[in-house]
């Protein structure tokens, strides 16, 4: 038997979810979730029942900065633990593959503050534009919009590919520097990296 442990905390959506054999067989979905660092774990224990992964999805952005790290370091350090693979799919590819229909033009968004979203085209299981961080005004007209919706488990079992090639260097896809960030950059110009890794 195969388990697989999928996480989505990118947005106020929690999703945990484990599938069996490619059968989603326990699921936990919080809409609104004002904390993901209390509320991640403890689905994570409920929904795994006491059952060790063979592998874990997560949603590896983009979307919320903290929500996007709570979810990839919690993921991280569970793949590590039990020795298993980590696969990422995008927070926004996975919500668009879990509820397009057939020939219809989607636009799977989240706020990303400032009349901007992050954004992802997508029609016929297929990723037409990826994603981006875009005006919200500038997405096409014809595009139906999918919004604070929570995704479906089959959709990451459909999107997981590949594994990270590292567990410990893997992180979220961001797309736009934290707002702390781009204010000290406005500031400090030419003076240097505003955090330095090593």
């Amino acid at each position: 038997m195969k388990y697989t442990l999928m996480i989505d905390t990118s947005s106020s959506i929690l999703y945990v979810g484990l599938a069996k054999n490619g059968e989603i067989i326990n699921e936990i979905i919080e809409l609104d979730t004002k904390n993901h660092s209390i509320a991640v774990m403890p689905a994570i224990k409920t929904v795994l029942n006491g059952v060790k992964p063979d592998q874990i999805i997560v949603a590896a952005g983009p979307g919320s900065y903290t929500g996007l790290r709570i979810g990839v370091v919690t993921a991280k350090t569970l793949a590590y633990a039990y020795g298993v693979p980590l696969y990422a799919v995008s927070s926004l590819e996975v919500v668009a593959a879990s509820y397009a229909k057939e020939g219809e033009l989607v636009a799977s968004v989240q706020d990303a503050r400032r009349g901007n979203v992050y954004a992802t085209l997508y029609q016929d299981g297929k990723v037409i534009a990826p994603d981006a961080l875009v005006e919200r005004a500038s997405l096409p007209e014809n595009a139906r919009v999918l919004e604070n919706l929570a995704p479906k488990g089959a959709a990451f079992l459909k999107l997981a590919k590949e594994p990270v090639e590292n567990v410990l260097t893997f992180e979220p896809r961001y797309l736009k520097l934290v707002e702390a960030e781009e204010k000290w950059l406005e500031n400090n110009t030419g003076t240097g990296d505003y955090v330095t890794r090593k």
